[in-house]
């Protein structure tokens, strides 16, 4: 592998230094030959004269000799083949700067080329054969004119060789000392320079080994037409292994399309030519898959006189994280708006108070409560406690000055008077802090004025709630016993004539009493289900552990009569025991399997079954606020008639009926009191059926503790 020294430039200095040194020694070099050898050079002239005087007579017998074996035809190839060899070294021999050199050359090539021809053919025309005349004849002039230059330049010679006898010694020494001293000066700025390169190719080695961009450096391989076809690899830094899981040492030799085909499936491959061809710089970047992943490349094509050097470097995670920075930036200009959003929806805005300067950064919304274009003027508190109340100003400043003496949060309740004149209720509440060294408070501004407004009507409608609460105590006592009292004795009187005067009744007057008789016990069971529904809400009562199984048993020997009177067949799953006020889970049960009873179908055997099942909220497709994650899930099955399907949500509603009095008895608040106990227990129930097939009552009840609360 060669050194990554390869790869630096030439720097001007070293250019200029190299060269001045190159030139100073070919001059000492010159002097030095011209002073010490031209003697012998002289002499070595005179004997390459003598050389060619004897080459010239050579060519000249050789050319007579061949033209008399022409025209005697003795001529044959092997002949003119082994005449043509000596010629050509013969020829090599001569001064190429004889002025009929080139003519001489051309007349032999020309000569020698028919020749052939001539051999070639058994049948020659007379063009042919005077052609080759021509060319003897001028073969001999040229030759003589050889002879005559080749004599003057001999003349010349010796002439030069007897003036060169006459050069002085002394010169001779002297120019042998400044070549001397010439020579030691520009090996020295050889060797400085050297070194200078040799240093700055261990540090470019060693970044290069130690960067993350790799470094490769491509020579131009030619075609026959000295076009660039391709690009062979000579230089490699370690770091490829990242692209080419190869190491440097079999990049090397490498030929850049094969390494790389991407680059001839692409126009990459001609723009890297033509960076080199037109030494331009060059870069571009790309996208290239690598073990099936996409990764992006910038890549810098750098040409020098002996190839292209390239420098690669990775994208792909720096526009991951680009790609990362937009998607955040968005993210958060999206979060901004929504912040901005939510001030304005809450009437709600923020401030940075800097307590030493007292200038206050309040947000846009802040500017909007007190009736102003956001950012209109300076804010201060000074400024702000311009538009707080009169009545507040004396607690807003003992507000903010023991907050700022004691270093303590503000919360508290303030008004305003915007710039409308309307007055506005502003909560505040905000902490001190620090930024670039200054002491700061940073807070939350809120516009509660509406709030205000519904405090005043909670209050108003709380106070009527305690008058309706009372009331409703008074209805509970007057029912208890102002109702009850004369319903009772309405009762021992429709007994007591049962039993003494039945039978001095008419007919009619008997139908009559049953009615009233009738319509005194409907009044009672009214009575008391108006006193179930009231007392579900009273705030006494305690949630305890409850064993759903004991109280489903109970409620069964409740109607155990009729049970076995008409044979209802009754199924129940293992019940749970749940947290729950006893009395009121007995209610809800007698009611559920009191509707099962009571509506009945008359063709076919009554069947009741209760199954259970423990379920996870994800589970339940109702919607109802749930507050715990599992909950008891209770399913109460019934055969009998059913109901349509649209009068699901209506059944639980106060005095709803389906049925006239005198289809089923009841008082329309049986499923409404179911519903307010299940509600009591931060549960749900909800109904389905399908006529004359039956109905299901399904109820959800939280596992786990419950909390106290009125419905």
């Amino acid at each position: 592998m060669i050194s990554s020294s390869t790869l630096l430039p030439k720097t001007k200095r070293y250019n200029v230094s190299l060269g001045i040194s190159i030139v100073l020694l070919l001059l000492i070099f010159i002097f030095i030959t011209f002073e010490i050898l031209q003697l012998q050079k002289s002499g070595e002239v005179i004997a390459k004269n003598i050389q060619e005087t004897r080459s010239l007579h050579q060519l000249i017998f050789n050319l007579k000799d061949v033209e008399s074996n022409y025209y005697k035809s003795n001529l044959n190839q092997s002949y003119i083949d082994s005449i043509e060899t000596v010629n050509a070294s013969l020829i090599k021999t001569l001064d190429r700067n004889y002025k009929v050199y080139d003519s001489f050359q051309m007349n032999h090539k020309a000569l020698y080329s028919h020749l052939n021809v001539y051999l070639s053919y058994e049948d020659t025309s007379e063009n042919l054969e005077e052609s080759i005349s021509k060319y003897f004849l001028k073969g001999s002039k040229y030759k003589r004119d050889l002879i005559d230059e080749h004599e003057e330049k001999l003349k010349s010679d010796i002439g030069n060789f007897e003036a060169l006898n006459k050069a002085k010694p002394t010169l001779f020494i002297l120019a042998t000392l400044l070549a001397m001293l010439i020579i030691i000066l520009s090996l020295y700025k050889l060797y400085v320079a050297k070194k200078i390169i040799n240093e700055k190719s261990s540090v470019l080695d060693s970044i290069l080994e130690n960067t993350n961009d790799v470094a490769i450096f491509y020579e131009p391989i030619y075609d026959g037409s000295d076009n660039v076809r391709d690009f062979k690899i000579t230089y490699a830094s370690k770091t490829n292994m990242s692209i080419t899981d190869l190491a440097d040492d079999n990049i090397i030799g490498k030929r850049a399309s094969k390494l790389f085909p991407f680059l001839k499936k692409s126009d990459l491959f001609k723009q890297l030519i033509n960076a080199f061809e037109n030494q331009e710089i060059f870069e571009k970047v790309i996208e290239v898959s690598i073990k099936n992943k996409d990764r992006s490349f910038k890549v810098r094509y750098i040409p020098i006189e002996t190839g292209l050097q390239v420098i690669v470097t990775e994208l792909t995670e720096l526009y991951a994280n680009q790609k990362k920075l937009e998607t955040f930036n968005k993210e958060l200009f999206l979060k901004n708006k929504l912040f901005h959003e939510a001030e304005e929806a809450a009437k709600l805005g923020s401030y940075v108070w800097y307590v030493d300067e007292d200038f206050s950064q309040m947000s846009d919304n802040v500017f909007r409560i007190l009736g102003f274009e956001p950012q209109s003027f300076r804010m201060s508190a000074a400024k702000f406690r311009e538009f707080t109340h009169p009545e507040d100003l004396v607690e807003y400043d003992n507000q903010i000055r023991h907050a700022v003496e004691n270093k303590r949060p503000i919360d508290f309740v303030f008004r305003v008077i915007a710039n409308d004149d309307q007055i506005k209720y502003l909560y505040t509440r905000g902490d001190f802090g620090e930024r670039e060294g200054k002491e700061i408070m940073v807070g939350v501004i809120q516009d509660i004025t509406e709030n205000k407004g519904v405090e005043q009507k909670l209050k108003s409608r709380n106070i009527e709630l305690i008058q309706r609460n009372a009331e409703l105590d008074s209805f509970n006592r007057v029912a208890s016993h102002d109702l009850q009292e004369p319903l009772r004795k309405i009762q021992i009187f429709i007994s007591r004539i049962n039993n003494l005067e039945a039978e001095n009744l008419s007919e009619k007057g008997k139908t009559y009493f049953y009615k009233i008789e009738k319509a005194s016990i409907r009044m009672r069971s009214l009575i008391d289900n108006l006193l179930a529904l009231s007392r579900i809400d009273n705030k006494n009562y305690e949630y305890e552990l409850v064993d759903l199984n004991s109280v489903i048993n109970e409620v069964l020997d409740i109607f155990s009569e009729t049970i076995d009177d008409l044979g209802i067949h009754i199924t129940i799953d293992n019940l749970p025991e749940i947290n729950a006020i006893p009395f009121l889970m007995e209610q809800l049960f007698t009611n559920l399997i009191g509707n099962a009873i009571k509506y009945k179908s008359d063709k076919k055997s009554i069947k009741i079954n209760i199954e259970y099942s423990k379920v996870h909220i994800k589970q339940i497709p109702q919607e109802f606020i749930k507050t715990h994650n599992y909950y008891h899930c209770i399913k109460i099955m019934d055969n009998g008639i059913g109901f349509n399907q649209g009068e699901n949500s209506r059944i639980f509603e106060l005095f709803h009926r389906l049925h006239s009095k005198n289809e089923y008895s009841g008082t329309g608040l049986g499923l409404a009191i179911c519903k307010k106990i299940v509600l009591k227990h931060h549960g749900h129930i909800y109904a389905t059926g399908i006529p004359d097939k039956g109905s299901i009552f399904t109820i959800y009840l939280p596992s786990g503790n419950l909390k106290l609360h009125t419905n």
